[in-house]
Order: structure tokens, then sequence, then C-alpha cells
């Protein structure tokens, strides 16, 4: 179980460093909603293994170590920032678009508001 002080360490952790993107595949002509989260220091990858979504990648980049968070599913990533919209500041309105964007169900064009 996440407390609400996880929650709102999770959300300063995507307000801060993460981002919410769209991936346009051309082969099926859908965009794709996805969840990063990319650090290089820190003991964050223990609260996201507990929220048990997404998938943790390591990558050594061009000077550092990398821990890079994805989260694809649309349904996990709509229940996700439903639950971290409370904490949102910097990314609340995006999340919001998101969320609004993944339950209407038309994956053909990008959200007006994006």
């Amino acid at each position: 179980m996440v407390t609400e002080l996880e929650l709102a360490y999770l959300a300063g952790l995507l307000d801060g460093e993460g981002s919410l993107q769209f991936r346009y595949v051309k082969k099926c002509k859908r965009y794709y909603p996805r969840v990063v989260i990319k650090m290089n220091s820190g003991n964050w990858e223990e609260l996201i293994n507990q929220i048990n979504l997404g998938n943790i990648y390591q990558n050594i980049g061009k000077y550092k170590e990398q821990t890079a968070w994805y989260l694809y599913k649309m349904s996990d990533i709509c229940d996700f920032l439903i639950v971290l919209l409370p904490y949102l500041r910097v990314k609340r309105k995006k999340a919001e678009v998101m969320v609004n964007w993944i339950r209407k169900g038309d994956t053909s064009q990008l959200p007006l508001e994006w």
C-alpha cells in the first residue's frame, strides 16, 4: 500500500524529472501515451516497484548511469494519473488532458489542448 506521502513524492518526481508523452506509430496510424521518469540517482526504484506498474530500465548514458521508468499501458496510465492528480502541480493540466484523451478512446489524433 502506498501512503499519501509516497504519492506526493511520486507526483513530485513526475513534475520534476518526468514527462507525459504521445508517441505516433506510422504503421498503425495511432498515438500511444506514455509516462516516463528518468533519474541519475536516488532510491525511488523501490517505490516504483511497490506500485507494480510499468518497466524499469538501467541505462548507461554518455556520462552517468541512469534509471528510467516507462508506463505504456493506457489503463495503467489513466489509473496512475488519476491517483496523482491531487498532488501534481506543474504537469496537472497535461495529466488531466491525457486522462480525458484515454477515456475518449480516439487514438487517431492528439488532443487539441496538447
